[in-house]
């Protein structure tokens, strides 16, 4: 069997290799544990990234493959499911047999005896799969630079990949990001590889593998690959006639639809296909940096798109690193037919994010930035071979201030998901509150801190998501001063949504009026408690992510009156926020 996939021509790890996945290792590990919940209630069972599937989704989509529910989540294909559920198979059964796991449940706790440690460690194997992904998008960078133009190269475009600044928080979450990253990366692998010693079967066969992988993770990186299948097609033809395309499409066709679930459950693979096509003429327009709203279609509306994803891409790779990998790309396709090649995939994956995708996340921009930095390799060692002087002090100036500003922009936000303002404010709660104490809280249930199983929680008012416009008026607002008069709650918390409400205080569900009155104790209440880690370096803001849900300012109000609330000291731990 070893032979047989030898002979298939899957790159070897060789020492080179395995200290750049080394290397990425140790990146991507420190605080690949953040987000994991504390499961001690129905209302406290997400991760507090946004989007990430830990630990529950893989399992509900799993079990929504056997008895379909009409509230599936529809936005991705199914392979990083289907892989997340793999990884989780092995704890499971230990769970079982060890009896600590007594039957399956869609509801909490889920079967489970205690569902507080065990969807701890399902988030810390889905979050373990992402570091690995991540590791394999830089291994890929490596080889497919290694092959394409040398050691050198190789080992500087990894350093660039693995340094890329969102790649800190998508190799450590549970979002698809990363995995449909690392299958590219594995194409484009292969794509060097069949351009350097030939487009021969096996080659072409395993860039339609990975191809239709990436698919199967999300589409969205279809337009990278649009170029790559034109380039099998035009090179497996020369190479051996019709075979060679057909075998390469027919194999990433059954990648696909195994990946993608249209084999296994066809119905929910349409559902979602209709689901993402009419995902953005369904979305309200907003005005945050972050939502994905539609462009107009006009020469101002493309001209503004255009220029957010140019901030998104210097946000991702840092200025110097956009302008060194830019020229590198331009000058490499100029100079050699391969690097043109794999180069083709940047304006293909542009071409169909500015037609089609029109968001400006940054996640978004990954896979444009992981191609650019791989030309960003070949720019320094391109310039280090170079006999000008005047060239190679620029382009290792460029080079050396972008390698600096992405390492300071991830270290620093690893930092503070290491050090996130809710382990603290989580050791708070659990020595101020009571058993039987009510804590209520504003906003998305994801975001809260740890609290003792002895404490419940609620949604001091209804949330509709990041999206939607809630009920905020003073209305409101005296309806929940007059439910507090009568049931005051031990806390509430007050943690903002600056994807929503950006730049604001507290969340979009939350009444102004409300905050106001807190703040100035007028409510019943007072600020008993703030938490915000300091950033490390303060003059070096990082980036915002996509959704900022790392290190929020968490303030904590408890009643005035000292006899019905827990909370027995005006203690406020205040942080620059």
């Amino acid at each position: 069997m070893l032979t047989a996939v030898m002979r298939w021509n899957l790159p070897r790890l060789d020492r080179a290799a395995l200290l750049v996945a080394a290397v990425a290792l140790i990146a991507y590990l420190p605080g690949f544990w953040w987000g994991a919940p504390t499961a001690t209630a129905a209302d406290r069972v997400l991760a507090w990234g946004v989007d990430d599937s830990a630990p529950l989704g893989p399992l509900a989509e799993m079990h929504n493959i056997i008895q379909p529910k009409p509230d599936r989540n529809l936005g991705y294909p199914l392979l990083h499911d289907f892989v997340a559920a793999s990884a989780y198979a092995p704890y499971l059964v230990t769970l079982r047999v060890t009896g600590r796991m007594h039957g399956i449940s869609a509801v909490y706790p889920f079967g489970l005896n205690d569902p507080a440690s065990a969807l701890r460690v399902l988030t810390l194997i889905n979050h373990l799969l992402s570091v690995l992904f991540g590791v394999i998008v830089v291994v890929a960078a490596f080889d497919a630079a290694r092959t394409l133009w040398g050691a050198p190269a190789g080992m500087l475009s990894a350093a660039f990949v693995q340094t890329l600044y969102p790649m800190f928080y998508y190799a450590r979450t549970g979002n698809v990001d990363v995995p449909m990253l690392a299958f590219l990366a594995l194409a484009v692998a292969a794509l060097a590889r069949a351009l350097v010693h030939g487009m021969a079967i096996r080659r072409a066969v395993w860039v339609g593998i990975f191809a239709g992988l990436t698919l199967a993770t999300k589409e969205a990186a279809v337009g990278a690959l649009l170029p790559a299948a034109a380039i099998v097609l035009v090179l497996g033809w020369r190479a051996g006639g019709w075979k060679v395309p057909a075998l390469a499409l027919l194999a990433s066709l059954l990648a696909l639809g195994l990946g993608s679930g249209l084999f296994v459950d066809p119905h929910r693979w349409a559902e979602h296909v209709r689901f993402i096509g009419g995902r953005a003429s369904e979305a309200p327009v907003v005005s945050t940096r972050t939502a994905a709203f539609p462009y107009p279609f006009t020469l101002a509306g493309h001209l503004a798109f255009v220029r957010v994803v140019i901030q998104r891409m210097v946000e991702a790779m840092s200025l110097p690193g956009l302008v060194l990998a830019l020229a590198g790309a331009i000058v490499a396709s100029w100079r050699d037919r391969r690097a043109a090649c794999v180069a083709l995939a940047i304006p293909g994956y542009a071409a169909v994010q500015l037609v089609a995708l029109r968001s400006t996340q940054l996640r978004y921009v990954l896979p444009s930035v992981f191609l650019l930095a791989l030309f960003a390799g070949w720019a320094v060692a391109a310039a280090w071979r170079s006999g000008r002087a005047s060239t190679r002090t620029v382009t290792l100036v460029l080079a050396t201030a972008a390698l600096a500003l992405q390492v300071a922009h991830g270290t620093s936000l690893t930092y503070e998901m290491v050090r996130d303002s809710r382990h603290a404010a989580g050791a708070w709660l659990a020595v101020h509150l009571r058993p039987g104490d009510h804590v209520e809280y504003f906003g998305a249930s994801d975001k809260l801190p740890p609290l003792p199983r002895e404490v419940s929680s609620d949604l001091a008012t209804p949330f509709r998501g990041m999206w939607a416009v809630h009920e905020t008026d003073s209305t409101v607002a005296n309806a929940i001063r007059r439910r507090w008069s009568e049931r005051p709650p031990a806390v509430v918390l007050v943690i903002p949504d600056h994807s929503s409400a950006p730049g604001l205080p507290y969340d979009a569900s939350m009444p102004p009026s409300l905050y106001e009155t807190l703040t100035a104790g007028t409510a019943g209440y007072r600020l008993a408690a703030f938490f915000q880690t300091p950033p490390l370096i303060p003059w070096l803001p990082r980036p915002a992510l996509d959704y900022p849900s790392v290190n929020p300012p968490i303030r904590i109000f408890a009643p005035l009156r000292s006899d019905s609330s827990a909370v027995t000291a005006p203690t406020v731990k205040a942080a620059p926020s």
